[in-house]
């Protein structure tokens, strides 16, 4: 049983998804003491107890807070580390996420999903009411206007990214949810779904203990 005390007793559990995928929703249900269905059952897949209580940070704020060195574990909760894979600052988080993640002792993945046509609809609400959206998710909305198979073909890697950066850093466990009918995946969706034998061969390569250098 993982303890709420010390700074490498706590855990982080990544809430990752593209833009306009229900992150932030989601994140808020996960705080809540009595939290939906759904968010139980995501915790109780990723083996968390549905005892632990949790405060967010954005990828920006916990970079911050590295550089100046500062903690980023709370005294009496665990974390929650929101992460927009479309955000323009997408590369600098990605290569920042495994000091952020040595901070804590085990790090879990919850992966929303969203299909491509319903993120599409979603993006063109928030651009209808002139909300700001990242230049990347600008993007590949224009590509979808050229040429949208490989506007499709941009998005399914975005998921699919984000499983190898799983595997490379050797996340302890993840899953993937659809908030929008409260559904956890027993598998990926055909639409987002890696290949699978180059799945397989990266998390076997990936998950292979790393030999010294002496």
């Amino acid at each position: 049983m993982l303890s709420n005390r010390g700074q490498h007793a706590s855990i982080l559990v990544v809430v990752a998804g593209p833009s306009a995928s229900g992150k932030s929703t989601f994140i808020k249900q996960l705080k809540r003491r009595n939290r939906p269905y759904l968010a139980l059952r995501s915790l109780a897949s990723i083996a968390i107890p549905p005892t632990f209580r949790f405060r967010s940070m954005g990828a920006n704020p916990a970079r911050k807070l590295i550089k100046r060195g500062e903690s980023l574990v709370p005294k009496r909760h665990h974390r929650i580390l929101h992460l927009d894979l479309t955000s323009d600052s997408r590369g600098k988080h990605l290569k920042f996420c495994p000091i952020v993640f040595s901070h804590f002792r085990a790090v879990h993945s919850i992966q929303l999903y969203l299909p491509y046509q319903e993120w599409r609809q979603r993006i063109q609400t928030r651009m209808d009411a002139e909300e700001s959206i990242s230049e990347r998710v600008l993007a590949l909305f224009e590509l979808d206007l050229v040429n949208r198979r490989n506007a499709e073909r941009v998005y399914r890697n975005i998921y699919a990214h984000w499983e190898n950066y799983l595997d490379r850093n050797r996340i302890h466990s993840r899953c993937l949810i659809d908030p929008r009918n409260d559904t956890l995946f027993q598998h990926h969706p055909n639409d987002i779904r890696r290949n699978p034998l180059s799945a397989a061969l990266h998390s076997v390569l990936c998950r292979m203990p790393i030999l010294s250098a002496d």
